[in-house]
């Protein structure tokens, strides 16, 4: 008497976890270098600053950052990594973790 259960065949798709080409990494670090352009215009435009001035800071930001060490800014504070970046003190803040919140504790009376 055979099994009374099938054998189920994994997908090929499944059997073999493929990492990521070089293009599509490429291609997801210059979305995520876009997209902290605009978070910086963005944090810019609500402080008012001057088109000069946002002018020069994306000049430095272009010669420092592109899409091979986004990764190491992208979650930072903006304004932790804008002024970082015009006082030339990237290295600092690239494995930079906030500190933990910690609870106050109440006192009893």
């Amino acid at each position: 008497m055979a099994n009374s259960y099938q054998t189920t065949t994994v997908p090929q798709s499944l059997q073999k976890i493929d990492m990521l080409d070089e293009k599509e990494i490429k291609k997801a670090n210059q979305e995520l270098l876009e997209l902290h352009k605009r978070c910086i215009t963005t944090h810019f435009a609500q402080r008012s600053v001057k088109f000069k001035t946002k002018r020069k800071f994306f000049k430095l930001y272009d010669i420092y950052i592109s899409y091979k060490n986004i990764r190491f800014y992208f979650f930072r504070d903006i304004e932790l990594f804008i002024k970082a970046l015009v006082q030339d003190r990237l290295s600092e803040i690239r494995d930079y973790y906030p500190g933990e919140k910690t609870k106050k504790q109440k006192r009893r009376r």
